[in-house]
């Protein structure tokens, strides 16, 4: 999925939100808080698609747990674009006639997907 500079733009703000607070928790150092500075200008920069944005966020989230909560938000997002292609897909599989492609379809997504 490809995103926006306005979205990255929104990402962006709430990595430094989430890192202002935890600084101010005492969560992080000021080294800490230029060392994800770096990270997030190093990389946003050349974000275009979902997966580059994923990429960046488990980035920080290994090094930083603070930023799990929108690596998860995220993978969420992803998930969910995802499953409305394959409902859109199974939908129109049907409407075709083709209801054993439409339920293996179905079955893709829900054996790859599952919790």
């Amino acid at each position: 999925m490809t995103i926006t500079a306005n979205y990255i733009k929104h990402i962006e703000r709430e990595i430094i939100e989430i890192s202002l607070n935890a600084l101010e928790k005492n969560e992080l150092t000021e080294e800490d808080l230029k060392n994800i500075a770096e990270t997030v200008l190093e990389t946003s920069g050349k974000i275009a698609l979902h997966d580059e944005l994923l990429t960046m966020l488990e980035g920080l989230a290994v090094n930083w747990p603070i930023f799990s909560n929108t690596l998860i938000l995220e993978k969420r997002k992803k998930l969910e674009e995802h499953k409305g292609a394959v409902i859109d897909s199974v939908l129109g599989l049907a409407k075709s006639g083709q209801i054993q492609e439409a339920i293996a379809v179905a079955k893709s997504f829900t054996n790859t997907n599952a919790l």
